[in-house]
């Protein structure tokens, strides 16, 4: 068993890291879900910004009259699968009392025949957040099953995330990829603390253009239209550490 383990963890790395789209990058997925003895499956990636409205893409081998439901019926907004997983960090297992916040939804997962799951969450790269969701439609989970696969979807979970996280926040946002010299940071984290640019510049010791000077770059790579906006973005996005 250690040697299969191995060489399916071998396969997945070998298959993540030539993936060259989304889509080539679940397929793997989709793939080990079948090794762990699930039918269906799903990634969400959830990154922090936009605050208001923050960038969320899903990739899944559900049906696809299930998925147009789902989404139709505002499915993500009460999945306690997502909420369990953001709050808590820890495995999700599917059954009436993780849903009884949401029980249209438990009833009408069940209706088409998914009846089993689970749900591992990761965190990554500045407040990044993805979730991994298995599920079948009979073989009811048991103890052993969930021990089992505990450290696996743990150790899955982190892997798919890290490849999509590098692979779609490019597209999801742009400004994802900036980075911010030792000088902008220092600046952005004493806006943050809410110190106006002339309190910046006595400071640092420098001069109030100085400051604005630093600022514009910032706003520009972050594509802000605001030194708050641009701070927000900063924080949000791990560029700069309160």
């Amino acid at each position: 068993m250690g040697y299969l383990r191995m060489l399916w963890i071998r396969e997945l790395l070998q298959s993540l890291s030539g993936a060259g789209s989304a889509e080539d990058l679940f397929a793997p997925v989709s793939k080990a879900a079948r090794y762990l003895g699930f039918s269906c499956c799903s990634y969400g990636l959830r990154l922090p910004i936009p605050v208001s409205k923050p960038q969320i893409r899903v990739l899944d081998n559900y049906p696809k009259d299930w998925m147009h439901h789902y989404q139709r019926s505002g499915y993500l907004q009460v999945d306690p699968t997502v909420s369990l997983g953001m709050s808590t960090g820890k495995l999700v297992i599917w059954n009436d009392q993780t849903f009884k916040t949401a029980p249209a939804l438990w009833h009408d997962a069940r209706a088409i025949g998914l009846n089993v799951g689970m749900a591992q969450p990761a965190w990554g790269p500045g407040g990044s957040f993805g979730l991994l969701s298995l599920s079948r439609e009979s073989e009811p989970l048991s103890a052993a099953e969930i021990e089992k696969h505990r450290r696996k979807l743990v150790w899955l979970t982190q892997a798919v995330h890290a490849s999509m996280y590098t692979m779609l926040t490019p597209h999801m946002v742009p400004e994802g990829g900036a980075v911010l010299t030792a000088r902008e940071s220092e600046i952005i984290r004493w806006t943050a603390d809410g110190k106006t640019a002339e309190e910046v510049a006595a400071i640092l010791g420098v001069s109030d253009r100085t400051v604005t000077f630093h600022i514009q770059n910032v706003l520009g790579k972050l594509n802000s239209t605001n030194k708050i906006q641009a701070t927000v973005k900063a924080v949000a996005l791990g560029l700069v550490r309160l």
